[in-house]
């Protein structure tokens, strides 16, 4: 630990604009170097939840160090299986769709549906500077696909050049994706509300350190593939939605409040690994500082679902930490006010609290520092 990373004063002195954040952000900021902040990526965060609840099958690797051949493959394979994967850089925690990308493809063309412009610009932009090289892909760029204007399409060529599927993934992953961590996933066989995918986002809050779901709501997406609300998606009543997809199944209305009971145990088990997660960390890397003081205030758990034999279980999409983004309060102002002010008070007393620890953490920074 670097006694320039200690200074804590600032942040302490600001006690009445101190958000519930800011200790997980100080800690990670100041107490972890640049290779170790990679342990809160999405990567990171999916390690630390796969294998304590159900999430889709999945292939991490990392560009450029990764083995190209078995990625191709295993993209090749997951679309026999499943028809399509979704390919996700999970180097940060950057969400609303940035850095997402399905994958499917027919007999004459792999699809590329990227619904963020960036993320789509990135990979035009890397496909097009292939030109002239050993590896360029002939590719139709969004612009030129007025039916589908969020899609790249890269035909599957087998007599004017030598560019089959294989390749095409291969090629992805050699030249075409921006240095960092990645994950294929496959896709999770959501049966869909009015025609559109969606997750339950269940908000969690860990006084003391202990999780539990303070409120939840359900994004509804703007189509079938993507339920991301800066995406076009809205926020609903998780019942109303859940109600609506058991009935069409032909399933009791029962089942849908079995299903919400079962998906608030799904996120609590994936917050309980998550806060393990982080409490090791601080016993393996923070030196100095107690391990139950560093666990994560508030984060999110999507959890949408599939039936298996005739029942609705919960598939947990992702663990958003921390909160990017403060679109959760104007989706509760909307879908549910109690739960927004039962996350408000909760808020304020963990904020009450950190702002303790902070001056502490102060007290013993200006000690360290006076006696280097």
């Amino acid at each position: 630990m670097n006694s320039n990373r200690l200074d804590v004063s600032g942040i302490a002195a600001n006690q009445t604009g101190l958000l519930t954040g800011a200790f997980d952000r100080f800690l990670i900021t100041n107490y972890f170097d640049a290779m170790q902040k990679g342990l809160f990526s999405k990567g990171g965060i999916y390690a630390a939840i796969d294998g304590h609840v159900r999430r889709p099958d999945s292939l991490y690797f990392e560009v450029p160090e990764t083995k190209a051949h078995d990625v191709a493959g295993y993209i090749g394979r997951t679309l026999q299986q499943h028809g399509s994967a979704y390919l996700k850089d999970v180097t940060t925690t950057v969400g609303g769709g940035c850095g997402v990308i399905k994958i499917y493809a027919d007999d004459d063309h792999v699809h590329l549906v990227i619904p963020h412009s960036a993320t789509r610009e990135r990979i035009e932009r890397n496909l097009g500077s292939l030109h002239g090289t050993e590896d360029f892909l002939y590719f139709f760029a969004s612009h030129h696909l007025s039916e589908n204007p969020r899609n790249v399409r890269i035909p599957i060529l087998r007599t004017r050049a030598d560019q089959p599927a294989g390749r095409i993934f291969d090629v992805m992953a050699r030249r075409v994706l921006n240095p960092g961590e990645y994950a294929v996933e496959a896709p999770i066989k959501i049966p869909l509300y009015n025609g559109k995918t969606w997750e339950v986002r269940n908000l969690v809050q860990c006084p003391g350190g202990i999780p539990s779901v303070t409120a939840h709501y359900t994004k509804v997406g703007a189509g079938a593939d993507f339920s991301n609300l800066l995406l076009g998606g809205e926020a609903h009543d998780s019942l109303e939605v859940l109600r609506e997809i058991h009935k069409h199944a032909e399933k009791p209305e029962s089942a849908a409040l079995e299903y919400l009971h079962e998906n608030k145990r799904t996120a609590l088990a994936a917050a309980d690994a998550f806060v393990s997660y982080c409490r090791k960390l601080a016993l393996t890397h923070l030196e100095g500082t107690e391990a139950e003081q560093f666990y994560p205030r508030e984060f999110s758990v999507d959890v949408t679902g599939e039936f298996f034999d005739g029942t609705l279980r919960p598939v947990v999409g992702e663990l958003q930490y921390p909160l990017g983004f403060n679109s959760f309060r104007d989706s509760l102002l909307e879908v549910d006010p109690v739960a927004l002010g039962r996350f408000d008070e909760i808020h304020d007393f963990m904020m009450r609290h950190d702002s303790e620890l902070f001056l502490n953490l102060a007290a013993r920074a200006e000690k360290t520092t006076s006696t280097l």
